[in-house]
């Protein structure tokens, strides 16, 4: 597998390397590769698409002529790509949590039964004669 192509087909993702070219997996034709693009927010707000190759580039905002630096780590992808990982994360805590409070729990209730049982035998404390 090589790149991500943009075939006319309608397949979008991965293509096959075939010699000095990368072909459509689906119906086997040359395919073009996939730009990159960001969503890159300005200060106020306004959405600007920027290409790969811009990143780093001081622009002006096309609606609001207010100047900024492209940065990919702005771009509205990379922010939903941190928020999916901190998601994660966060489901992993979770589920660490929930493990511990039913340790916690499975303790509390074992121990309630032994204080039942202990209470119900008092002659096992009654010295033997």
């Amino acid at each position: 597998m090589s790149g991500n192509v943009a075939c006319s087909c309608g397949y979008r993702g991965p293509g096959i390397a075939d010699g000095l070219s990368v072909v459509c997996p689906i119906c086997r034709t040359p395919a073009a590769a996939v730009e990159r693009a960001y969503r890159i927010p300005c200060p106020n707000g306004h959405v600007l698409k920027a290409r790969d190759e811009w990143l780093g580039r001081e622009m002006v905002c096309p609606t609001c002529n207010e100047p900024f630096v492209l940065r990919a780590t702005d771009s509205l992808e990379y922010r939903k790509e941190q928020k999916l990982r901190q998601d994660a994360a966060d489901a992993r805590q979770a589920q660490v949590w929930l493990k511990r409070a039913i340790f916690a729990g499975v303790i509390v209730v074992l121990s309630f039964v032994v204080m039942v049982v202990l209470s119900m035998n008092p002659q096992w404390f009654q010295p033997k004669s």
